[in-house]
């Protein structure tokens, strides 16, 4: 499911993709790590703000931000 996200996104141009993943279960990044994102973990579950949080710092200030869900690839 999340290689057809990450695809999707690619189809946008995007200055980077970055893919939050919770590190209790890292066979997401494992199976994955060919895809070309930059790979952020989130070391709590605490919902899709928290996560969108832990990658704010790879973000620059004047750059906009598309969240998309990688369990849901047909949004």
């Amino acid at each position: 499911m999340l290689e057809r996200v990450v695809a999707s996104a690619e189809s946008l141009a995007p200055h980077r993709i970055h893919v939050i993943y919770n590190e209790a279960v890292p066979q997401v990044k494992d199976k994955l790590s060919h895809l070309n994102v930059n790979w952020v973990v989130q070391k709590e579950a605490r919902g899709t703000g928290h996560a969108l949080a832990q990658a704010l710092p790879h973000i620059p200030d004047s750059h906009h931000v598309i969240s998309l869900n990688g369990d849901a690839p047909l949004l």
